[in-house]
Formats: C-alpha cells, sequence, structure tokens
C-alpha cells in the first residue's frame, strides 16, 4: 500500500529523467555504493529523487519504474547499438535515431518514448554494450513462473504506473543493487582520500585566489596612495612658488617704497629748512643714500669682474688643454711604438732598440 500522501500517478518524462539520473548518481558514487545494501540504496535514490522533483514517489514505486525504465531503454539501445555499429547502406548518423525507433515499434508493438530518459544512461557501460543477450539471473522460481514473470516485466507501455505492492521476497538482488559488473567503483579508503584532496585543492585555489584578490587591492591602494601623494606634492610645489612670487612682489614693493622714500629726501630743498637740526638730519640722509648708491655700484662693478675672471679662466683653460693636446699630437707624429708582439710597426727601431724619433717635416718628402 502506497504511504499516506504519496504520489501515485503516472510518471512524466522529466521524471523518468530525473530517476534515470538519481539512480546513476547513487550507483557511481564510490562512498555510497560500496557495500551498501539493497534497502540503503533504493533509500538513497527515492531521498535524491522527491528532493529534485519535489514529489512523494514512494521506494516500491520508483524501484518498480525504474525496471521499466531499465528493460525499455536496455531494448532500444541494443537496437541502435547494432545500426550504429552496422549502419544500413545509405544511412547517416543523424537517421540512427529515427530508425531505431521504428525498429523497436516492429519488434514490440508500441512507441518508444523515454528519450530523456535514455539520453541520460545511454553512454552508461551496461547500456552502452548492450546488445540484447539477457543476463544470467539466479533460479528462484519456476519455469513457467519466471516467463511470467519476463513476460511482465517486458510488456509495460512507457510511462504506466507499475505495482505499489512491496517487494517480493524473492526479488533477484540485481534488480536492486547498481550492477557492479558494469561499474567497479574505487574503494571507500581511496574515495575518501581523493575527497579529501580534491577538498584540499580546492582550499589551495580559493587561497591562492583570496591572495590574488587581496595583491590586486593592495596594489590598487598603492597606486591610489601614490596619486594622492602626487596630488599633494603638487600642491605643496604650487603653495611654494606662490609664496616666493608673493615674497618677491613683497620685496619689489619694499623696495619701490624704500627708493620712494629716498626720492623724496633727495628732492627735499635745505635752502627752505630753517632749523638747523633738521638741516643737517636730512644732509646726513642724503650722505647716505649716495654712500649706499655707490657702494652698490661698487659691488655690482665687483661682481661684474668676478664673473668675467671666472670666464677668462674657463677660456684659458680650454686653450691650454687644446694646446697641450695639440702639442701632444705633434710630438706623436713622428713616433712609432711597438706592437703586442714585440716588432715595430711602420718605421725600423733603432740598434739600441730605443723608440726612434723622426722629423715630421720629413713626413713630406
Amino acid at each position: 500500500m502506497a504511504a499516506k500522501g504519496a504520489r501515485t500517478g503516472n510518471y512524466t518524462a522529466a521524471e523518468e529523467e530525473i530517476l534515470a539520473r538519481c539512480w546513476l548518481e547513487v550507483s557511481t558514487n564510490p562512498i555510497i555504493n560500496n557495500g551498501q545494501k539493497k534497502d540503503a540504496f533504493w533509500e538513497s535514490i527515492t531521498n535524491s529523487f522527491n528532493n529534485c522533483s519535489g514529489g512523494t514517489r514512494t521506494l516500491t514505486s520508483l524501484h518498480n519504474k525504474w525496471d521499466v525504465i531499465r528493460t525499455t531503454t536496455l531494448k532500444f539501445s541494443a537496437i541502435y547499438n547494432k545500426i550504429e555499429k552496422s549502419p544500413p547502406s545509405g544511412v547517416v548518423e543523424a537517421d540512427y535515431l529515427k530508425l531505431a525507433k521504428e525498429k523497436y515499434y516492429n519488434e514490440n508493438h508500441h512507441l518508444f518514448k523515454m528519450d530523456l530518459a535514455w539520453e541520460v544512461v545511454r553512454h552508461h557501460d551496461k547500456w552502452k554494450n548492450h546488445t540484447g543477450t539477457a543476463p544470467k539471473r539466479k533460479a528462484t522460481q519456476s519455469p513457467a513462473t519466471s516467463t511470467t514473470t519476463g513476460t511482465n516485466r517486458e510488456t509495460p507501455m512507457a510511462g504506466s504506473v507499475p505495482s505499489e505492492s512491496p517487494l517480493p521476497a524473492n526479488t533477484a538482488p540485481d534488480d536492486l543493487e547498481p550492477p557492479s559488473s558494469d561499474i567497479r567503483p574505487i574503494g571507500i579508503k581511496t574515495a575518501k582520500q581523493a575527497e579529501r584532496a580534491n577538498e584540499l585543492a580546492k582550499r589551495k585555489i580559493d587561497l591562492l585566489e583570496k591572495n590574488s584578490k587581496e595583491g590586486v587591492k593592495r596594489g590598487q591602494e598603492m597606486m591610489r596612495a601614490n596619486d594622492l601623494q602626487h596630488q599633494m606634492n603638487s600642491i605643496q610645489l604650487a603653495r611654494a612658488q606662490t609664496e616666493k612670487k608673493r615674497a618677491q612682489l613683497e620685496e619689489h614693493k619694499l623696495l619701490g617704497e624704500r627708493e620712494e622714500r629716498e626720492m623724496k629726501i633727495m628732492d627735499k630743498d635745505l635752502g627752505s629748512i630753517t632749523n638747523d637740526i633738521s638741516r643737517e638730519y636730512f644732509l646726513k640722509k642724503k650722505r647716505r643714500i649716495l654712500e649706499a648708491l655707490q657702494q652698490q655700484e661698487l659691488d655690482e662693478q665687483h661682481q661684474q669682474e668676478v664673473n668675467l675672471s671666472k670666464s677668462q679662466s674657463v677660456l684659458d683653460s680650454d686653450i691650454f688643454e687644446d694646446q697641450e693636446q695639440s702639442e701632444f699630437s705633434h710630438q706623436l707624429g713622428g713616433r712609432e711604438y711597438p706592437n703586442e708582439s714585440g716588432l715595430e710597426t711602420g718605421r725600423p727601431s733603432s740598434p739600441s732598440g730605443s723608440l726612434s724619433f723622426v722629423d715630421p717635416s720629413l713626413d713630406s718628402l
């Protein structure tokens, strides 16, 4: 009897596809599948199916439906594999599926409608290598009963509702558990080690990505800091230039005011001053102004002389170096040096082995 609230309607093509995917996922999971009993195996499939589909199918319903899907898709795979292995003359690969459906209909007298489920399992070894030969099973029933059971399992229409009755006690283990001959999962220990290795690799990748992002972030922050520093330097430089200009203007202003005061003093008519003390004051002021002007002229003249002297020294130094170089070149004009082999080049050596000197004027002869 179906559980209360469980769905008992026909399976849709989408549900058939989900069931095929759940069966394939659970049966190929080495950690779940290794050493797992048939009840636990189908409980895993049931939970996975209901989580994916949002339905409430029972374990018995899903198992019976899977039996129909497996039988039907294996039959269709046997037909398709034969066509794929030995295609009829003139048939292209795009027509394999259409031709397989026609052959399936001719052999079973009903249409093949489990395309979605078949697409999920068709590349599994059991379906990919299936050629129509029935696998050996344990003989637990009489021949008549076995024939009837086999017939009942092969004739249900795709999408029909299987019986919700409990699983028979003499059901073969191959009906409940995935075919271990087709799927050879690695050991649980090896699978867990691989899982831990994958987790460590994932953590390393995450850490590298995090460090990379942090490095990029730090680089961007450094660039922003450098930009701010450049801006601050530019502002400070502009301020310094402004202050310098302001100081120059202030200096010019003070100089102008001083010259204006001095001009007033120099323009003062001493004859119009009746007070002797005042006349003496302005007279001394005029003298100091004149002395300051004379001293300024002397300083400027001295600075010009210093600059001229420096320029003349540099010029004399250049002329002296040119003369020395010219004299040295002139002296070398008639001198020959021995090469690395000890032999002189160009002119013979003197008997004493010393370098010979030749009058350069003789070279023109």
